[in-house]
Parts: C-alpha cells; structure tokens; sequence
C-alpha cells in the first residue's frame, strides 16, 4: 500500500475565528528513514494547541490542524528505526524530532536536544 500524499483533519483557517474547525485534507511531509507512521486510537489536544490557533504564541500558519498527544499501534518504521517495530503501542508527545546523534540524544535527554522539532 503506498503512503498517502495527504490526510484528513480538522483545520482552522483564522486565529480570528480559531473555535471555527472545519475537516479538510492536507499535505504530509515525505516518509523518512526515522519515521513511524501511526494508525491513531486517541489524540489528545492540550494547552499548547489552544494558545497555538488562538495566538496566544504569536501568529501561525494557516491553515492549521493541531493535536499532537496521540496513542495508537506503529504500522510503518522507517528503516532506521530501532526503538520500535510494527505492532508496537507507541504514542508522541510535545517533541516529534530529535537528531539522536548529539551527546544529549545519546544520553536519553532528546528533549534537550538543540536540533529537536516541537510538534
């Protein structure tokens, strides 16, 4: 089955009108070598969503699909994945990139890593 070019979620267009969500699809990056695609069974949406569609952290690009907590099973890992396998429970926090390579990574401190992706 080839990986989908795009997904569906709930968007919103305007932090002016940010309680506005409207179901559309939206392009997904390239899957990569360090990826885990995940069929979701919960996604949770926290704090950091909200001040992120209403501007509370200043302005964001729109259009917008937030939610990032999620719990599911992985059903793809990219060839260097090694902290997984398909089957496996996994969920995504706040973080969804670190560089595993600096001496934070390695120490299991990704969180700190200078190169990591917040969601």
């Amino acid at each position: 089955m080839p990986y989908p070019d795009e997904f569906e979620g709930f968007m919103i267009n305007s932090q002016d009108k940010w309680s506005d969500f409207e179901k559309k699809e939206f392009k997904v990056k390239p899957f990569e070598d360090r990826d885990i695609d995940i069929k979701i069974d919960a996604c949770g949406v926290c704090g950091s969503d909200v001040h992120t569609i209403n501007g509370g952290w200043g302005e964001a690009p729109m259009p917008i699909c937030v939610g990032h907590e999620v719990i599911g099973k992985a059903i793809r890992v990219g060839d260097k994945v090694t902290t997984c396998k398909v089957g496996d429970r996994v969920g995504v926090g706040a973080q969804i990139r670190s560089c595993l390579e600096c001496e934070n990574c390695k120490s299991d401190n990704e969180n700190y890593c200078p190169d990591m992706v917040g969601k």
